[in-house]
């Protein structure tokens, strides 16, 4: 029997399997982690919640220079199989190994001289150990994911945040400090990285070794470029707001924004889980199958409006009354951050297709520009609302920059797949009246319905709804399925 991680021919029956089993994981990581982070934030109080927010925050924004769209590459040179994808991998470990010493010697020299609170370089100091050992998990798993296979990554994405989520409970309830409650996250970093190495070494039998070949590094360095600043630009885009509002506003308001970003990040999975699986796919179909790959394409982005516009529009109506449930009344000021925040969720969703898309396509420079283009407005747009708006300024300038991506990638990317516009317009007009009719029944019913009860009986009725609109068919899933199944030529 084959080895499921020698290499292999990508099939969309594959793709379609890793998916699946990622995204099942996923779903559990994050429902693990929405928990953690309610009993976090009920514990902590608004104003440590900022705290901790910002220490991580402000730590990932580091962590995007020692990373530098490393694992991207991993992926897309294990991803075309041939002899040199190895090799690259070892001079990326390599120079993964020099970029974080960098990094933490950068952090070391300007954290104490931009941030006078001793209690957040402290969470800054423990946050950083555990964004080194992240960052070697990732390049480990990168690396996996071109061999197609998620097995290993998804049973370690449960097994990391269960343990966050025992030693961090277990530390709540002995009363201790948000310093010491940190530690949880270096407890699921060890295991991650412990774990990533041994299946990158003998499950995917990567010889993995010091490489430091002056030739490679410079044909590394033609590849990581592009990568690299688009993945800077990303991380600011996605972490500015918090920096700014910690600096502008203090510690409360940014942990009331914390509750609405974390809420709307958290839905997040559903698109990595598909891109995780997609993206390797992406890069063989470009160069062996370009039918498949506009077929598959244009699925994604379909089902991904299906799953994102349900969530925004229910979201939006039931937020007044199911964040003082979850979080209590000390949080009622992210109520209207949250509305505005989850408002840009099926722009967010369909952003990570496209954007995968034309990094598949060797389009790393284009992807660059729109990242870059949609972070000016967002910094722009966050010094001229946090002043006056706080939270809700952050909010309302990261929905406006997603959307602005969103319409330059999707122009950009109509260049190259071909997509019948009419029927795309009638698809996402029905899906949108199927949404905003499930948000009208949950306004309605959750002032006379226990707010759980009503997400409930909102959700049988947008299914049906997607029924009568001819959005859920059965000949639709057969032909998903069929476009999924069907073998690379």
């Amino acid at each position: 029997m084959r080895d499921i991680l020698t290499p292999m021919t990508v099939t969309s029956n594959k793709i379609t399997s890793n998916a699946t089993w990622y995204l099942i994981a996923l779903t559990f990581q994050k429902v693990i982690s929405f928990v953690y982070f309610t009993l976090l934030a009920r514990y902590l109080g608004p104003e440590n919640t900022g705290k901790y927010f910002f220490a991580t925050s402000f730590v990932l924004l580091f962590a995007v220079f020692a990373e530098l769209g490393m694992s991207a590459i991993a992926t897309r040179e294990i991803a075309k199989q041939d002899s040199n994808g190895e090799k690259l991998f070892n001079q990326l470990l390599s120079f993964k190994i020099v970029t974080s010493i960098i990094v933490l010697g950068a952090l070391a020299i300007i954290a104490p001289l931009s941030i006078p609170d001793q209690l957040s370089l402290i969470l800054i100091g423990i946050a950083a150990v555990a964004m080194v050992l992240d960052g070697f998990t990732l390049l480990f798993y990168s690396g996996i994911r071109g061999r197609q296979n998620l097995g290993y990554e998804s049973i370690a994405t449960l097994i990391h945040q269960g343990l966050i989520l025992i030693v961090g409970t277990w530390l709540m309830s002995r009363g201790f400090p948000v310093q010491i409650i940190i530690l949880a996250l270096i407890v699921g970093s060890v295991f991650n990285f412990l774990y990533s190495y041994w299946v990158a070494r003998y499950k995917a039998n990567f010889q993995l070794h010091w490489q430091w070949n002056r030739g490679l590094l410079l044909h590394l360095w033609t590849l990581i470029i592009p990568f690299a600043l688009t993945a800077i630009f990303t991380r600011l885009y996605a972490y500015i707001d918090a920096i700014l509002l910690k600096f502008i506003r203090g510690d409360t308001e940014l942990g009331y924004y914390s509750i609405a970003y974390k809420i709307t990040f958290a839905f997040q999975f559903i698109p990595l889980a598909l891109i995780a699986a997609l993206y390797p796919a992406f890069t063989y179909y470009w160069q062996h199958n370009k039918d498949t790959l506009a077929t598959t394409f244009m699925r994604a982005l379909q089902y991904l409006l299906l799953i994102s516009l349900p969530i925004s529009f229910g979201l939006i109506a039931a937020a007044p009354y199911l964040l003082p449930h979850i979080y209590t009344k000390s949080f009622n000021p992210s109520i209207l951050p949250l509305q505005i925040l989850i408002s840009n969720l099926p722009f967010l969703f369909l952003n990570f297709p496209l954007g995968s898309l034309l990094n598949a396509i060797n389009k790393q420079k284009t992807q660059t520009i729109i990242v870059a283009s949609g972070l000016v407005w967002n910094v722009i747009a966050n010094l001229l609302l946090i002043p006056e708006w706080g939270a809700r300024g952050a909010a309302l300038a990261s929905t406006t920059s997603t959307i602005l991506v969103f319409i330059i990638s999707f122009s950009v990317i109509s260049r190259y797949v071909a997509y019948p516009r009419a029927k795309t317009l009638l698809m996402a007009f029905k899906s949108l009246l199927a949404a905003s009719l499930m948000a009208l029944l949950v306004y309605l019913l959750a002032q006379r319905l226990n707010i759980y009860l009503t997400i409930v009986i909102a959700i049988i009725e947008y299914i049906c709804s997607l029924w009568l609109l001819g959005l859920l068919h059965p000949r639709d899933i057969r032909s998903l399925l069929a476009s999924l199944k069907r073998k690379t030529t």
